[in-house]
């Protein structure tokens, strides 16, 4: 039983040390505008779809639809930016943005992925 306690206790010292020493801070709504121009300068699209995506999805959860919009509305990659608004359309259903969450899923492209957006946002995705 001592030997367990004394691996159960290095573990979770060795993890705080090496795992969660390395925590950014939670995004703010006044970093979203520099991170998203900083997005849209990005030449390589790949790149730049994946930097939008992450912009999207962190207004997404501070309930900032215009931002979610714009960057997933700059998105090259049809099916990138469909997973973009879909996931961020039910971040701001849950922020209490049903309004802005609506109107980003209204932005994909797929009707059927689109269909299943706007259902569970009408049954009251949270």
């Amino acid at each position: 039983m001592r030997f367990f306690t004394r691996v159960v206790i290095s573990f979770v010292v060795l993890s705080g040390v090496f795992g969660g020493c390395d925590r950014s801070p939670p995004p703010q709504k006044g970093d979203l505008e520099p991170r998203l121009k900083a997005a849209l300068q990005i030449v390589n699209l790949s790149d730049r779809d994946a930097t939008l995506k992450a912009v999207a999805s962190d207004a997404a959860d501070l309930g900032v639809g215009e931002v979610v919009k714009r960057a997933v509305g700059s998105m090259t990659n049809l099916s990138e930016r469909d997973s973009a608004a879909s996931n961020s359309a039910l971040r701001l259903a849950k922020a209490g943005q049903a309004g802005a969450a609506t109107e980003v899923a209204g932005m994909m492209t797929n009707m059927s992925d689109r269909d299943s957006t706007l259902r569970k946002l009408g049954e009251g995705a949270r």
